[in-house]
């Protein structure tokens, strides 16, 4: 008794002092940078997490590559930087490196994917509770901050699940997040079980985050809070789709996410460390249904924008958050969207080339010449 008086004192005394946040985005490979992050606090998110970071590749860096890697920054937090290892060692000496930058450090239990299985970290070592048991006791009692964990649900097991939950308890975790599918359910494939995330709620002292729905309205948020009982609600595909799924805004227009996306691009801009498939990824999820080709075949549309598409979906061309700017006001020009810039933006070409941000000056004059020309 005394031991679950002292973790629901260690968890709770924490989220309390994070201000108890129900509304989380969550680490998402490539996709929850900085900007990304700034875009979803501005709209209700009130927890975020990095993206996964392996602890084998953090730690070859050096010092300014590692800030590079977390991009810390006083308007982000409270935030939770997520690791994936099998070590004790490696994971308990990245949590020491990053205590500084932010509010806890996760143990990624929840990746399913090939890569994952191939290097021995994320869902897989669920199959193997002494690891696990090794690294989150470590972290617990060696690291200045709280240590949290994301695990999945095991395949038709609840009492398994449930008695995972509780040794990470009995480790030290601060926190679960629970993603109510299994391991093999990859690429959010079948029913998540609400009910199996319950009943770990109800089993642990700590908080419970639970994962997985779809989640893709504030409604569902909602209903999943009550269908588990939880702390709150982490969402990844959702934030994704609409960045503003937290703020309860459902308008997913062309015109709206357009706004949304040219938002993103401002955060963006504002951060050299941005990588650059981030924005591009973000581009391609909220530009999609309005200018890929494919898409618009499917759907019996046009695709009079394909020139747009190709250049968000290169790495060779498109690799600043300028460039991508430059695009999607190209785009905003040609709908006459209520952001359409005063000025005719730079012509493909121009944004093709500027890849330091900068027009060259002798395009200035064809930037329109060429617009008309493909039209």
């Amino acid at each position: 008794e005394a031991s679950r008086h002292s973790s629901m004192e260690r968890g709770y005394g924490w989220w309390r002092k994070l201000g108890s946040p129900k509304y989380v985005c969550a680490p998402m490979v490539h996709n929850s940078e900085l900007a990304f992050r700034q875009l979803v606090r501005s709209h209700g998110a009130t927890l975020a997490y990095t993206p996964m970071i392996r602890c084998k590749d953090f730690l070859l860096l050096p010092e300014e590559r590692r800030l590079q890697v977390l991009e810390p920054h006083a308007d982000d937090r409270p935030l939770i930087c997520q690791f994936a290892t099998d070590n004790e060692e490696d994971f308990t000496a990245c949590g020491k490196l990053v205590s500084n930058y932010c509010d806890g450090i996760d143990l990624n239990l929840g990746c399913p994917q090939e890569a994952a299985v191939r290097d021995h970290y994320g869902a897989c070592l669920m199959e193997e509770p002494d690891v696990v048991r090794r690294i989150v006791t470590k972290a617990a009692r060696e690291l200045p901050l709280p240590v949290t964990v994301k695990m999945r649900v095991f395949d038709q097991d609840d009492e398994r699940t449930v008695e995972f939950a509780k040794m990470l308890e009995e480790c030290g975790a601060s926190l679960v997040t629970v993603h109510g599918r299994t391991k093999v359910q990859t690429h959010h494939q079948g029913e998540c079980r609400w009910e199996t995330i319950g009943k770990v709620k109800r089993a642990l002292q700590i908080p419970v985050l639970a994962n997985g729905g779809p989640i893709r309205t504030m409604e569902d948020v909602e209903a999943c809070l009550e269908s588990t009982g939880c702390d709150g609600v982490m969402c990844a595909i959702g934030l994704l789709l609409n960045p503003r799924l937290f703020a309860n805004n459902v308008d997913l227009s062309k015109e709206a996410r357009l706004t949304m996306l040219l938002e993103y691009l401002e955060h963006a801009a504002q951060h050299k460390t941005t990588p650059a498939r981030a924005i591009r990824d973000h581009s391609q999820v909220m530009l999609r249904d309005m200018i890929c080709p494919t898409f618009y075949r499917r759907n019996c549309g046009t695709d009079e924008h394909k020139d747009l598409w190709s250049m968000i979906c290169s790495p060779r061309i498109l690799w600043t958050a300028w460039q991508c700017q430059q695009v999607a006001l190209t785009l905003a020009w040609r709908l006459d969207h209520p952001l359409k810039p005063e000025t005719h933006p730079p012509s493909l070409k121009a944004i093709k080339l500027a890849k330091g941000g900068h027009v060259p000056a002798w395009d200035e004059e064809e930037s329109a010449i060429e617009e008309e020309q493909e039209w």
